[in-house]
């Protein structure tokens, strides 16, 4: 699989302070994201996380190391082309309307009248900002804005796009309208996004990488990280009076339902063989306990500081 985005080595800091200090933010970052990929960037504030977003759409210049993008590098303009990017708190031209900003974007990027008309169809309808489309920007809410600066990323169909909390300020049914409409571009565009809301990234991203400290911690497929991490498993059983497994703990749900809670696969092979020679017990579902995206992040993170 193509490699589109590629980062080596990067290293950036900055001076701050009346002193001017400088504060080294990457640390040697690698990343590598691949073509047709959702990829999620997890990491705590000041991690660093904005920062690459910027270095990768040609806004600012690393201190060292290289950044290929789309087999080129990101500060040509060809290649610009070819990004759509979703800052963390985009400026919006709030005298225009919806669709006439839709129109000025378009003009930049020197879409075709066809292109432009079928493309600004095509994101009022799936962002849901059709009832909007002749409001000015400064009459909307945060949530409409925010789906209008998304918009506008997308309305040069990139082949990439880079986002930077692109659910911000989104109401819950508006978060996961906005995630399934990422989700359709699952191998159509590469994608990469940074999120505090972590179980967003845990149902879209195909993987995710922690910055921590300025440096690239860990990198997992989504799926294969949660798997990893199971803690334990319930066995949710119909009897009419409180079973008694060779293992687990039994809790009591609903009148003949019950659910029992074991730490082992060893320990569920056992409970099912008892189940097996007791007919008076029927098992009706087994499920895992994993740790979530949000706990294996914060016990990385909690891990790094105790090694300092």
């Amino acid at each position: 699989m193509q490699t589109v985005i590629e980062c080596r080595g990067i290293e950036k800091s900055y001076r701050t302070g009346f002193l001017l200090r400088r504060k080294h933010v990457l640390k040697g970052l690698d990343l590598a994201v691949q073509e047709g990929e959702i990829f999620g960037f997890i990491g705590p504030n000041g991690a660093g996380k904005t920062t690459t977003l910027r270095l990768l759409v040609g806004l600012m210049y690393p201190d060292a190391g290289e950044i290929t993008l789309l087999g080129g590098s990101p500060y040509r303009p060809a290649t610009r082309e070819r990004i759509g990017f979703l800052p963390e708190n985009p400026y919006l031209y709030e005298y225009l309307t919806v669709e006439e900003i839709l129109r000025s974007f378009a003009r930049f990027h020197k879409l075709s009248p066809a292109r432009t008309k079928n493309q600004i169809e095509f994101l009022l309808e799936q962002l849901r900002l059709r009832p909007h489309a002749n409001k000015k920007i400064s009459a909307l809410s945060k949530g409409l804005k925010q789906r209008t600066a998304l918009a506008l990323a997308l309305i040069h169909d990139p082949e990439v796009l880079i986002l930077d909390e692109p659910m911000s300020g989104l109401d819950p049914l508006s978060r996961w309208e906005i995630r399934e409409f990422i989700r359709s571009f699952r191998g159509k565009k590469t994608i990469l996004f940074t999120s505090h809301i972590l179980s967003d990234a845990e149902i879209l991203c195909d993987r995710v990488g922690f910055l921590i400290d300025g440096r690239m911690d860990r990198v997992s497929e989504t799926r294969e990280l949660i798997q990893e991490n199971v803690q334990g498993y319930e066995i949710w059983l119909g009897a009419e009076i409180k079973p008694s497994p060779p293992t687990g703990e039994v809790i009591s749900i609903n009148e003949n339902e019950w659910k029992i809670t074991c730490s082992s696969a060893d320990d569920v092979h056992s409970i099912l063989h008892w189940a097996r020679e007791n007919p008076e017990v029927h098992v009706r579902m087994i499920s895992p306990v994993r740790r979530t995206l949000d706990e294996i992040f914060f016990h990385l993170v909690a891990q790094n500081k105790g090694e300092k």
